[in-house]
């Protein structure tokens, strides 16, 4: 892994060598966020070889307090000054995971370049991927644009202390951004190096149908669109997906989804995010009874009061892995890593970690007072829907991206669409497509006039 580096009047690793002795490093290295002391003194020591001795953490060190600054720089600007205590508890939690997994560098790396395309390049950057969303440091780097705190998107998903490899972030540009990046990288880091960078650069045609959509709005209407400060409770936008008019949108344009987006007629985002996560095999049976709860919230119900906290904007419905992953913190007291490994085994269908882990559920929840014949319902209900249930922070990110598409359409129809066919140009089915729905939206007059 190449180093990032460092600007100079930060301070330089020398400094970090003479400010903190051997001992110093041992003790924050080996502890947790709150220097409470968590591994016996072999388990210690191991940590301090497996991160290379202590010449390779005074650079770890070094690293990891850039990383903090920032950080912190950023989540003045997200969350305000002084943050909010659930903020910084997270985030010094998550520094402290990063640092102490020697992962500061990866993440130093990785904001770098995206800043440098968003800022030099000129590059449409997607809003996230995968369960990198669920890191408020990484959404802080504004290397993601979903706030994990308010959609309860969870760090265990991308890293635990646990974890063996360098975390997965995978980053959607516009297809013709893709290759500016890359270059960028190769001639900042090295050729020889992008390949030890783990990272995955992905074109993404959605991102080059706004972009192009974006310098359309901006050359016919003069009007310059932040499409990462576009609101999420826009009327005209909720109308067209009430309508099921999502045809040349993402993600939501299948017949079988505009039919299901008739019947719910969603009206906040969190409804766009749970359709995202359920229209897929296995889930989809549970969408009839997420569009009837939705219109009919008598139908709401929930087997122990409190599961309302993270259940009540599916209505009642677990749809997503971090709902399992929250509701085993909140009722039997799985610690971080605990509820990350019943996720996963409920997932892959490992029966024999799942049956190990119930009794300490069952008993968990009866310490705090609930009914196990209860619990054992709720632990039932897991069991047949968690290998369904889709990842949130990917909903997330990619349902907002659909949602970028609808208000450009519900808005800039004309660009919007103009855009659309000029990148399927070589799809005779999907350009008929698009030009019977031009006709529908009263955009008249050939491709080439459009």
């Amino acid at each position: 892994m190449p180093n990032f580096p460092i600007p100079a009047e930060f301070g330089t690793e020398e400094d970090i060598r003479k400010r903190f002795t051997e001992e110093d490093l041992f003790n924050e290295f080996t502890r947790d966020e709150n220097g409470d002391e968590v591994m016996t003194p072999e388990e210690a020591q191991k940590k301090i070889e497996k991160l290379g001795g202590y010449d390779k953490i005074y650079r770890i060190k070094f690293e990891a307090d850039y990383l903090a600054k920032l950080t912190y720089d950023g989540a003045a600007e997200r969350y305000g000054d002084p943050l909010p205590k659930e903020v910084d508890d997270r985030i010094r939690f998550e520094l402290h995971v990063m640092k102490t997994m020697g992962f500061s560098g990866y993440l130093l790396i990785a904001q770098d370049f995206i800043n440098a395309a968003r800022n030099e390049l000129g590059v449409i950057v997607g809003p996230g991927r995968g369960s990198a969303a669920g890191s408020v440091v990484v959404y802080c780097l504004g290397i993601t644009q979903i706030d994990p705190i308010k959609y309860d998107l969870l760090f265990e998903r991308f890293l635990t202390p646990d974890s063996i490899s360098m975390p997965d972030i995978d980053i959607d540009f516009d297809d013709d951004g893709k290759d500016k990046v890359q270059k960028w990288v190769r001639e900042k880091y090295g050729a020889d190096n992008v390949a030890r960078i783990k990272m995955n650069f992905l074109g993404l045609r959605t991102l080059s149908i706004i972009k192009d959509t974006l310098n359309k709005v901006k050359q016919i209407k003069g009007v310059i669109l932040d499409i990462n400060h576009i609101p999420l409770d826009d009327p005209e936008t909720f109308k067209l997906y009430q309508e099921g008019r999502t045809i040349g949108t993402f993600q939501f344009e299948s017949v079988s989804m505009r039919k299901y987006l008739k019947q719910l007629k969603p009206t906040v985002f969190e409804d766009l995010i749970a359709m995202n996560a359920l229209y897929r095999p296995g889930s989809m049976d549970y969408i009839l009874d997420f569009i009837k709860r939705k219109n009919d919230p008598s139908l709401i119900t929930y087997d122990i009061p409190c599961m309302e906290k993270y259940l009540k904007e599916t209505y009642g419905i677990t749809v997503y892995q971090e709902q399992v992953m929250l509701l085993s913190q909140q009722l039997a007291g799985f610690t971080r890593s605990e509820s990350d490994i019943l996720r996963k085994a409920m997932s892959k269908r490992r029966k024999d970690i799942v049956d190990a882990m119930k009794p300490k559920f069952i008993e968990g929840g009866k310490e705090r007072g609930y009914d196990p014949m209860i619990l054992d319902k709720i632990w039932g209900d897991w069991e047949k829907f968690a290998s369904y249930a889709f990842i949130k922070s990917h909903a997330v990110c990619y349902s907002f991206l659909a949602y970028l598409t609808a208000y450009l359409k519900a808005h800039y129809p004309t660009e919007f669409m103009a855009a659309n066919m000029s990148h399927n140009m070589g799809d005779s089915i999907e350009i008929k497509k698009l030009m019977k729905e031009c006709k529908s939206m009263g955009i008249m007059g050939r491709h080439k006039k459009i």
